[in-house]
């Protein structure tokens, strides 16, 4: 499903019409944020595949109820649960949407300023990969942010 404001009319431009640049580096530094991981109830069986754990397991040991779904508990740092001692996703091939869809999140689209906030951290912001707007929108689609 289609977030609204996602469902533009080619007419409406956006302030990345232009496109961005974004090449992730696995530097793990959006890993490092003390925040809110959301999983989708539609994600729990890859994550918990992933994990070796049953799906009960991986609620009760690793994740907390939040809205509609869960959230990644924290480690005592701030840091992602998954992230592991070398600096990589424990989960990488079954990590969070919201995850796989970062920097494309709506709250980072809406305003040219919070892009800039962000990509101040990130280094694969603004660098890499041009991605033409249409692509931007298709990835903001699946972000649940």
């Amino acid at each position: 499903m289609m977030h609204p404001s996602s469902q533009r009319s080619r007419t409406t431009p956006t302030w990345f019409a232009g496109g961005l640049r974004f090449e992730c580096r696995r530097c793990s530094a959006c890993c490092r944020i003390s925040g809110t991981v959301y999983v989708a109830k539609d994600e729990l069986a890859d994550l918990a595949h992933a994990r070796g754990l049953a799906v009960e397991q991986l609620c009760a040991q690793e994740l907390f109820p939040f809205t509609d779904g869960y959230s990644v508990m924290e480690k005592e740092s701030g840091e992602c649960l998954y992230l592991g001692e070398d600096g990589g996703c424990a989960v990488y091939a079954a990590r969070p949407r919201q995850c796989r869809t970062f920097p494309f999140w709506r709250k980072l689209l809406r305003d040219p300023r919070k892009w800039k906030q962000y990509a101040a951290n990130c280094p694969g912001m603004d660098h890499g990969e041009l991605l033409t707007e249409e692509e931007i929108l298709e990835r903001m689609a699946q972000s649940p942010l």
